[in-house]
């Protein structure tokens, strides 16, 4: 079973929890980026068996490089013609944190209390915020409240495979592909997750 972002139907996303293996794929995320010029996209790819992502690819078409990852093998970063790395996140070099938040999607009774960060960024690219969080480049991501796979189960399970660790804020629970809706923090490790969990919550609209 092969499922798209674009031809993705209500029916394919139930059907990720039960079928032996989904081919998950969004050719272009970060379509609005793409169709600006803005050199910020990429392709995200994941297979789901009986609903549990066992393989990664984040592809940068414009840098012609990638990362992999297989579930409990690691996750890599790959360039043409050179040996691949093995990547880890580890922790934070310093107690400066950097994050990222899909302020596009943010619903309007997300509160979130001042947190200790020295800069809030978006990418407006699932990828790329993938991307730098799983390199190290920054130590969180806080996503909206829709969790479309292929915007999600390459990254996670990318990051996971680095040392990070991703979990929905509400619930209190590690990432899975067959969730459809709830607000996920991604951190470079489970600690910072923890530490930062607190400081995110969500209210019902008055």
């Amino acid at each position: 079973m092969i499922i798209g972002e674009e031809t993705a139907k209500p029916d394919d996303l139930l059907a990720i929890a039960h079928h032996d293996l989904c081919i998950v794929i969004d050719p272009i995320d970060g379509t609005w980026n793409f169709a600006m010029g803005l050199p910020l996209f990429g392709v995200m790819l994941a297979i789901i068996e009986r609903g549990e992502t066992v393989f990664a690819l984040l592809y940068d078409p414009l840098m012609d490089d990638w990362l992999i990852a297989h579930k409990g093998e690691g996750t890599y970063y790959h360039q043409k013609d050179e040996p691949p790395q093995k990547i880890q996140t580890g922790p934070q070099k310093d107690n400066t944190l950097y994050g990222l938040v899909g302020v596009c999607q943010q619903s309007p009774n997300l509160k979130i209390s001042p947190l200790p960060v020295e800069r809030l960024m978006a990418m407006g690219c699932s990828y790329y915020e993938y991307r730098l969080l799983t390199q190290g480049a920054v130590d969180f991501y806080l996503s909206g409240p829709t969790l479309n796979p292929w915007d999600h189960a390459a990254g996670v399970l990318a990051l996971k495979e680095a040392g990070g660790y991703a979990g929905l804020v509400d619930e209190k629970m590690p990432y899975n592909p067959t969730y459809q809706k709830g607000r996920l923090l991604a951190c470079r490790h489970r600690q910072l997750w923890d530490d930062l969990h607190p400081y995110i919550t969500e209210s019902a609209l008055q």
